[in-house]
């Protein structure tokens, strides 16, 4: 595809923070599912197989440019959240930003293709992490 550059843009770090003021909140949880608990940030965070370019890589690799979007020239930035289980899987996809629904789509296809990440670790225990993981879909 000539025409098309991907972009993968994952903020610097990955993860986004809990909204609250003080440095105690950040290793708190966020959020609870099925009575387990899922933290926004801890003291190994998790990794995908190989780090963050063959993340890259991957997504790269994977993402197809929704064919009537690029036909009519629209481009998105696309903002996905999604927990990384205390096994590594990918689960709870969700597309956090108002966006054509193909883009969602395809962001969703593309992250439920992912292999199992390296579990986020806190006091030495695998943990549930919430993860951000921005693509921009961008035409040349």
């Amino acid at each position: 595809m000539k025409n098309l550059i991907l972009l993968i843009f994952l903020s610097f770090p990955v993860f986004v923070f809990a909204q609250n003021k003080t440095d105690d909140s950040l290793s708190k949880p966020s959020e609870t599912r099925d009575n387990d608990v899922v933290l926004t940030f801890t003291e190994t965070m998790p990794e995908f197989p190989g780090g963050t370019e063959a993340l890259y890589r991957f997504v790269s690799k994977e993402v197809k440019y929704p064919k009537n979007l690029k036909k009519d020239k629209i481009e998105a930035r696309v903002i996905s959240k999604f927990i990384i289980n205390k096994e590594g899987g990918i689960e709870n996809i969700q597309i956090v930003n108002k966006v054509e629904p193909e883009f969602a789509e395809e962001v969703v296809r593309v992250l439920s293709l992912m292999p199992n990440w390296l579990p986020g670790k806190q006091m030495g225990k695998p943990v549930n992490v919430v993860f951000t993981l921005p693509i921009s879909f961008k035409l040349k």
